[in-house]
């Protein structure tokens, strides 16, 4: 073999090499980022099945009183509202990162942790609460997250949600349900689908759209029902 020749192999296999490695790269930091979401999620598993110690109360005898100065039912009874926050608290993991609980989406097979914070390194592996908005089973929990190559990892199938399915959340000691009410796409990044809904309690899961330059695919749910664990 000619030199000539073999200077034009090495060049033929440089350039193969160097069309593959972006891709070889890809692959690897998905696998490494795989595995830390399947680490974070059977952590996040082991903290749900983890039981709250139940809230204890203590008894006093109130003192006696005069029962015309006891105030009606209907004085005492506060106004029906709508809360603003939700009392919930996240988990804190081993690796210092706080969790609301688990987004599971049975229709595609999704079950990721919720991370109470979004990060880019943290959407790299899983998906976030958007600071700021509702929380499980309260207002309008928005969650957000990536679409990535791979097939079925993080929102990559989120585009095969249909209006009926079922997207639940486990957050401490409740399951959340919610029915799946509308899908759509913005056009743009539209900041009004992280706004409240009077009177209703959603979830609105979120990644970008490949249909629409710059636009988000929304799947969005009423809750259905809420189960104690």
């Amino acid at each position: 073999m000619t030199p000539k020749k073999i200077i034009g192999i090495i060049c033929i296999i440089a350039a193969i090499c160097l069309l593959l490695t972006p891709n070889i790269l890809y692959m690897v930091d998905t696998h490494k980022n795989n595995e830390a979401k399947d680490e974070l999620l059977s952590e996040i598993e082991n903290l749900l099945d983890e039981t709250l110690p139940p809230e204890t109360t203590t008894t006093t005898t109130p003192p006696e009183t005069d029962t015309n100065d006891v105030p009606t039912i209907e004085e005492t009874t506060p106004p029906e509202t709508t809360p603003t926050k939700a009392p919930y608290k996240p988990y804190r993991t081993s690796t210092n990162e706080e969790v609301d609980g688990i987004l599971y989406i049975p229709s595609i097979d999704l079950e990721l942790p919720i991370l109470t914070n979004v990060t880019e390194k943290g959407l790299n592996k899983t998906c976030a609460r958007v600071t700021n908005t509702g929380a499980p089973g309260c207002n309008n929990y928005c969650i957000m997250g990536h679409v990535m190559k791979n097939y079925g990892y993080i929102f990559n199938r989120l585009h095969e949600v249909r209006k009926g399915d079922i997207i639940t959340v486990k957050a401490r000691n409740y399951t959340y349900n919610y029915r799946v009410t509308e899908t759509f796409v913005t056009e743009g990044l539209d900041m009004n689908i992280l706004e409240d809904v009077e009177g209703k309690q959603i979830v609105t899961v979120f990644c970008c759209s490949y249909q629409v330059n710059n636009g988000r695919l929304v799947v969005r749910g009423e809750l259905e029902t809420i189960h104690y664990n």
